[in-house]
């Protein structure tokens, strides 16, 4: 079983890497506006200067105003990525912080327990019954 330092060593560590995580988030959409704000100024003076060349059927108005999706549908989806890494290590660090606190048990964290069978015990009691006849 892991002993209390080892847990909030754990703690320690997730919490850097989530600090470090949510700051990524805020400089990757402080960047993505910045690109954003800057191909629209261009796409203005473009417009104004009358430099801008049609996309085949749409008028260059339009056209011009899609650029900006080049940087926002990516950043989107890097935001999202690391949410979920975020959304991760913030529910490994709840369970981490009920063993800390004595709410829950150690083995369940480090591979005590089989949820296919802890599934087949709770929900499908037949099945299990089914295998042993086998």
């Amino acid at each position: 079983m892991p002993t209390q330092e080892v847990i909030a060593q754990e703690m320690h560590s997730l919490r850097e890497e989530l600090r470090d995580l949510k700051g990524y988030q805020f400089k990757l959409v402080s960047i993505a506006a910045l690109i954003t704000g800057f191909l629209l100024s261009l796409t203005r003076v473009r417009l104004d200067v009358g430099l801008s060349v049609p996309l085949q059927s749409v008028p260059p108005s339009q056209s011009l105003y899609l650029l900006p999706l080049i940087v926002v549908l990516p950043s989107w989806c890097i935001f999202f990525d690391k949410t979920k890494t975020i959304t991760r290590i913030v529910g490994y660090c709840r369970l981490l912080e009920a063993t800390l606190n004595n709410q829950r048990e150690a083995n369940i964290l480090w591979g005590g327990r089989d949820p296919w069978a802890d599934l087949e015990r709770r929900v499908m009691p037949w099945l299990a019954i089914s295998r042993r006849e086998n």
